[in-house]
């Protein structure tokens, strides 16, 4: 499913030359960015940030004393609190040589060099183009200015395929290695004071910079537990992040108070990035397996004749005539893929699942080098991307895999991990949901947790899950859903703080026992590229790309000006369409249908087909009845862009589009306050937010801004009208920086809106309100 490098190591330095010693809490900030290695026109992919802390200076490997190194994933590269665990490297005290790097469950050794060719009580020459953690290290055994090695490639195609020259020479007060194989020379500067990062002399690699370098920090630990790396869990975290309120029966005669005081913004949680259904693309050619049928094509697998990945090698054949593929994309899936006694389960729903979680959802149809590429096609080939990615999360031992246990992963595990990524950081996980041997993969977007006293110490969880259903026709658009309960008990303490370690059970399923509890989660981060691929290395991001690009230019449409023409001629296209507003205000799109009897619109920021933000969409303005669509939203100045298509690939004809000015006689979807109210020690103060809206509440974001100097004593809830309420901050390390999205269902939104802020700790800390603020997207 998944691919990762392991750096391989180093050892002393030549010469009078040494390796820096490292000292626990040093900490550096890196900055990654990427190339696409094969692709015919690479493309230097955005930054990525991670940081290197010294964790522990004594640990033992197989017997060996190592240094722990633990790396974060950091939001901007700059928030420490957004950042999440990567993984953690073990490097030998004595000789400096990178022993391990585990990552989350996975724990991969060094990498092997070719037989004959080294000795390995001197030689690890290792590069990775996409390295995992990601930094490359040189070798430093090496005793000559020039020294070429040559090694099997790590891990299926990943690193220099075959002989690596490196050389090495003194450089300021480190030394400068250079690693060299054919045209690709990558430099990698070593010192102690700035300890390694690596830079491209060519485009063809990556180039990471050191951001920035923290001494160590006296006095202070950072040490986590084996089970804490194992589970990919940052041991430092704050419990208060994810822990919802509880309590225990026994001795606390408040218990029924804290459960109706639960962290709601906790409880209750949902992906930010609107998800979306696709087929799951079974693989299997065995001819005894029927497949289901879908709209166009009763044979949808990856390789089928006149298919997705056909159609892709022909457009590659037509974009670069020069470039000459060692094989196609369909004679790979065809030769490594096809398993003739597969079974019926055989299929790439972890490739269609991360692709849901990674792109925004392909919506029309693309034409390219005179190649219709349907939306199914297009799905197809995201999936197949999605299916050899960089992770950024994983939990969980697959069963099966040199696992048998049913049990695993655990339920405090799971309980910490839905809350902290779907509650709290709004990112979708991929869950699968068969804890035996087969794999369903699904992308779980959504949960509601509820919870009762179990008695003596421990409370029950009954956690409901929302995922994306994969049993849907390749050409389907939008999101079909299913719920799943995973249900378990776990230990809390005197203060109702869930207690962490393995205190916790899972509930059995009695109507279906192989879902009683996922298998294991994981989180993609980005797909891997060409030939750093293990699956189907024949398939370039960049390609795709350029397919998904090639779509007319956006017809312009003046705000309140006259109506511009659509037409949707084949079924499964779009159009586009872009406007520009001077002014923040609230506008209405509407189309008017002419001969098409169904339109449906949709609103985004962008046209980039990767990168979109959907900001609206709507189908009927009276569902069933109207079928012309219209939305109504309050925007910013700036531009802005919209897609028309027919409702499905039948409604075609023709219709136009208007975009007015509504600020003046439209409902109001949007109200903030800029009022700056101060919070006192141990205090509680409101900020009133009046709402002039007729009609029920539905969909409400909520965003707050709060500073101040100490949040973990801060409470902050947010009530409607009527007196329903949400919590939005209870007691964590900061605040969060984005908004939550409530349903108020049928509450009436018209009245006064009521923030309150909280101060419960007498410790002389103080701040202020700065503002908050309503979205009703209903």
């Amino acid at each position: 499913m998944v691919c990762l490098v392991v750096l391989a190591g180093t050892m002393s330095l030549a010469g009078d030359l040494a390796a820096p010693e490292l000292q626990e809490t040093q900490s550096w900030l890196i900055q990654v960015r990427q190339y696409n290695l094969n692709s015919p026109q690479p493309v230097l992919g955005p930054a990525s940030h991670y940081r290197y802390t010294v964790a522990d200076l004594m640990v033992r490997i197989d017997g060996v004393e190592a240094y722990r190194i633990d790396i974060h994933r950091e939001s901007e590269g700059l928030s420490a609190t957004a950042s999440l665990f990567y993984g953690s490297l073990y490097i030998g005290r004595k000789n400096h040589r990178v022993l391990r790097f585990s990552k989350g469950d996975l724990r991969l050794e060094v990498a092997p060099l070719a037989e004959g060719h080294f000795d390995p009580a001197v030689d690890s020459p290792f590069f990775g183009e996409y390295s995992a953690a990601p930094i490359s290290l040189p070798n430093f055994a090496q005793t000559r200015a020039s020294q070429t090695y040559s090694y099997v490639p790590a891990l299926r195609g990943w690193g220099f395929p075959v002989n690596v020259t490196q050389s090495q020479r003194a450089y300021g007060e480190g030394v400068r290695v250079t690693l060299q194989q054919g045209p690709r020379t990558v430099v990698q500067d070593w010192s102690a004071k700035l300890p390694w990062w690596t830079r491209a002399e060519e485009p063809h690699v990556f180039v990471a910079e050191l951001v920035s370098f923290q001494p160590a920090r006296a006095g202070k630990r950072t040490s986590g537990t084996s089970e804490s790396l194992r589970s990919g869990i940052d041991p430092r975290t704050s419990k208060h992040l994810w822990a919802p309120a509880s309590g225990r029966a026994a001795n606390n005669a408040n218990f029924a108070e804290s459960l109706s005081k639960a962290n709601v913004a906790a409880a209750n949680g949902e992906s930010e990035k609107p998800m979306w259904s696709g087929y799951w693309w079974q693989s299997t050619s065995n001819p005894d397996i029927v497949l289901p049928e879908t709209v166009n094509d009763p044979d949808q697998r990856t390789y089928a004749d006149g298919g997705m990945l056909e159609k892709y090698d022909d457009y590659l054949a037509a974009e670069y005539p020069d470039y000459n593929p060692s094989t196609t994309a369909k004679q790979w899936e065809l030769d490594h893929y096809s398993h003739p006694n597969g079974e019926a389960w055989f299929g790439h729903c972890n490739g269609w699942a991360a692709a849901s979680i990674l792109f925004p959802e392909p919506l029309h149809n693309v034409t390219a080098h005179g190649i219709t590429f349907d939306v199914g096609d297009i799905k197809g080939l995201l999936s197949e991307m999605g299916y050899d990615v960089r992770l950024n999360y994983w939990l969980g031992r697959r069963y099966g895999m040199g696992n048998t246990d049913l049990e695993d992963p655990r339920p405090y595990d799971v309980h910490r991990s839905i809350i902290n990524n779907i509650g709290v950081r709004r990112i979708a996980l991929v869950a699968d949901i068969d804890r035996e041997i087969q794999v369903w993969n699904y992308p779980v977007y959504k949960y509601e947790l509820s919870q009762e006293d179990a008695g003596e110490g421990r409370v029950r969880f009954d956690l409901e899950v929302w995922y994306c259903d994969a049993g849907v026709a390749a050409e389907f658009i939008g999101l079909k859903s299913r719920i799943l309960n995973w249900s378990y008990t776990l230990e809390v303490d005197e203060n109702g703080d869930v207690v962490e370690g393995d205190g916790g059970a899972w509930i059995t399923n009695e109507r279906n026992p192989k879902q009683t509890n996922p298998d294991f989660l994981w989180g993609p981060d980005s797909v891997t590229d060409g030939r750093n691929r293990y699956h189907n290395p024949a398939l370039f991001m960049s390609v795709v790309t350029k397919i998904l690009e090639s779509v007319p230019a956006a017809k312009a449409v003046t705000v309140d000006g006259a109506a511009v023409e659509g037409d949707i001629v084949n079924g499964g296209d779009g159009d586009w369409f872009t406007f520009t507003i001077g002014a923040a205000g609230t506008y209405t799109l509407r189309t008017e249908l002419n001969t098409n009897p169904d339109t449906y619109l949709y609103l985004f920021d962008s046209m980039d087909p990767l990168n979109r933000n959907l900001l609206g969409e709507n189908d009927d303005i009276v569902a069933g009845q109207v079928r012309n669509s219209e939305l109504t939203r309050a925007l910013e100045a700036g531009t802005y862009y919209v897609l028309v298509r027919g409702y499905d690939v039948n409604q075609l004809g023709s219709y136009s589009l208007t975009v007015k000015d509504a600020s003046g006689g439209q409902q109001r979807d949007f109200f903030e306050s800029t009022e700056e109210v101060a919070i006192p020690d141990e205090g509680q103060v409101t900020s009133e937010l009046p709402v002039e809206r007729s009609g029920r509440s539905g969909i409400v974001r909520i965003a707050f801004r709060v500073d101040h100097e100490l949040p973990s004593s801060v409470t902050v809830k947010a009530e409607s009208p009527n007196g329903a309420y949400v919590i939005l901050h209870n007691g964590r390390d900061s605040f969060y920086d984005g908004y939550w999205r409530v349903n108020y269902a049928d509450i009436a939104a018209e009245g006064a809106w009521i923030l309150t802020v909280t101060d419960d700790a007498a410790d002389g800390k103080s701040g202020r309100i700065l503002g908050w603020s309503l979205q009703f997207e209903e």
